[in-house]
């Protein structure tokens, strides 16, 4: 028996589209871009993460250990500008230091890889444009800043400490 195409547009939307770079998906990446890390500043994206959301949203608003998200990702552990993002861990009694891949899944697919409606669409709307830079016009309106990420997404376009 065939799925529907109700049953199969939700098995597409509940998988990521492909996979960037940070440097891919921001303009200008930064951790925290006004203050330390905040509860409000977080939204979840994909369905399945919540359990991780809200442990990440408890880790914000410990008033008996603050700032917790420092600790775990310390300044000194990550560069924003090369895409390194060292964390430390407590475990066995002793501090042990991971640096996290910096690829982040997003929910639109390549301009060249899109085959949905979306891309039919977009190419309707904007065939006046040189190719070249219809892509770039693509990859800023679906691919860039934290709304463009599968799992969660920072308040701020710019923000990277909840993804």
């Amino acid at each position: 028996m065939q799925p529907d195409s109700t049953q199969q547009d939700a098995a597409e939307d509940s998988t990521p589209a492909c996979a960037k770079r940070v440097g891919d998906i921001f303009d200008n990446p930064k951790f925290y871009v006004e203050r330390d890390a905040h509860v409000k500043d977080m939204r979840q994206r994909a369905e399945g993460n919540c359990r991780f959301i809200s442990s990440l949203g408890c880790l914000c608003v410990d008033t008996q250990f603050p700032k917790l998200v420092e600790k775990l990702c310390p300044a000194e552990e990550r560069d924003e500008k090369v895409s390194v993002y060292g964390f430390v861990f407590f475990r066995d009694g002793e501090n042990i230091s991971e640096i996290a891949d910096d690829k982040l899944y997003i929910s639109a697919p390549n301009y060249d890889d899109c085959s949905d409606e979306r891309r039919a669409s977009w190419d309707r709307s904007h065939s006046r444009l040189d190719p070249e830079v219809s892509r770039e016009e693509y990859r800023n309106t679906f691919q860039s800043g934290s709304d463009a990420l599968f799992y969660a997404s920072c308040a701020n376009p710019n923000e990277t400490w909840a993804i």
